[in-house]
């Protein structure tokens, strides 16, 4: 009996490894498709005239914060369908009445969750940040390269501006330049000047138009005789602007996490709470896998009758309101109402607390 114990003990765990990693795989692959489908319009529209090798660089380096959602969503979604399965086919019913223990049963699902816990760990502490820096240094150069300010024509494409070059010469400098900046309806501003030089400047998330010898009309909303205008003359005027739009601008997501404790112990104040925030979260996510692998077992149950289909509904709602505990807990946290720490593990201690209660119901049957 011992032998044919340990014989089904082993086979067990072989056959739920490969099942919930070849079911994991698929998870992700779909799950990631789903995502990057969205993000690359917003890619393209971002990079337009740059380069297709770019535009693969700028997809590639999105991954990384595809994995951070993908992994515990497909994890999920492995663990039931995978031990739905069993559920369904009496696997679980045999195994139990063999002697096997639910910590035997439920081992090979929380071991695959220490490995994507793992692999989630180094994609939030190293490969997150190292792939937004890479994503805002390609797009910008890309687009440094790529703008086409062509002579005798309003150029319309960075968000707020209009541009007019009476002449375009080599390497992005122009004369006679007209620039009318909408970005305040109410209050618009044109800037003319001799000469002009367009410069990009990745890691501020700006490009920077060096103007000289210029004038600056600002029209206001004063009144009566020459009130709301002014005119400021200028030998030399550096106009920053971002092209890309706030996504891509230098933030807290391209810091590492010796990065991020720095500035939320030290840093300029206003930063200091976002900083934080950013931290504990990139701590929380590979957390939630562990939590989501001892979570699955005992929701497989339910996904036995309904299943595999049902299996990726159960994974969604549940990753779904993890997500929106975790950003209401981001928001609470910005907006001073929570302390960080209590914002952002609130979410996992709430799955926990489910995990905990599924455990022992199962427990009992």
């Amino acid at each position: 009996m011992a032998f044919l114990s340990m014989s089904r003990t082993t086979t067990f765990n072989r056959m739920a490894r490969v099942e919930l990693a070849a079911t994991f795989v698929f998870a992700l692959v779909l799950s990631s498709s789903v995502l990057l489908f969205e993000r690359v319009f917003r890619i393209m529209k971002a990079s337009q005239g740059a380069p297709a090798t770019d535009v693969l660089k700028l997809i590639l380096y999105i991954q990384p914060s595809l994995l951070l959602l993908g992994i515990p969503m497909s994890l999920l979604v492995a663990v039931l369908v995978v031990y739905g399965r069993m559920t369904m086919d009496h696997e679980i019913t045999i195994l139990s009445a063999s002697g096997a223990s639910h910590g035997l049963i439920i081992g090979p699902a929380m071991r695959f969750a220490a490995f994507c816990a793992a692999a989630a760990l180094a994609v939030s502490l190293y490969f997150f940040p190292l792939s937004n820096r890479l994503f805002r240094e390609t797009l910008y150069n890309s687009l440094a390269t790529t703008v086409n300010i062509d002579e005798g024509i309003f150029h319309d494409g960075f968000p707020g501006l209009m541009i007019y070059v009476k002449k375009k010469l080599a390497d992005s400098n122009y004369l006679d330049v007209f620039i009318y900046n909408a970005k305040a309806a109410d209050e618009p501003v044109i800037v003319t000047a001799d000469s002009g030089k367009l410069f990009s400047f990745p890691d501020k998330g700006v490009f920077r138009f060096m103007l000289e010898n210029g004038e600056i009309h600002l029209a206001g909303s004063g009144t009566g005789t020459g009130a709301g205008y002014t005119l400021i003359k200028f030998g030399r005027y550096n106009m920053e602007f971002d092209m890309s739009g706030a996504d891509y601008r230098p933030g807290g997501n391209e810091m590492f996490p010796y990065e991020l404790w720095r500035e939320a112990s030290g840093g300029p104040p206003e930063n200091r709470t976002g900083r934080m925030v950013e931290l504990h979260k990139r701590f929380a996510l590979p957390t939630a896998c562990l939590i989501l692998g001892f979570l699955g077992v005992p929701l497989a149950t339910l996904v036995g009758r309904s299943g595999r289909l049902g299996g990726f509904g159960i994974a969604l709602a549940v990753v779904a309101g993890y997500y929106i505990l975790l950003v209401t807990g981001e928001s609470m946290a910005q907006a001073g109402k929570l302390p960080p720490a209590v914002a952002i593990w609130g979410a996992d201690g709430a799955l926990a607390a489910l995990a905990t209660v599924a455990y022992f119901r199962w427990t009992r049957l």
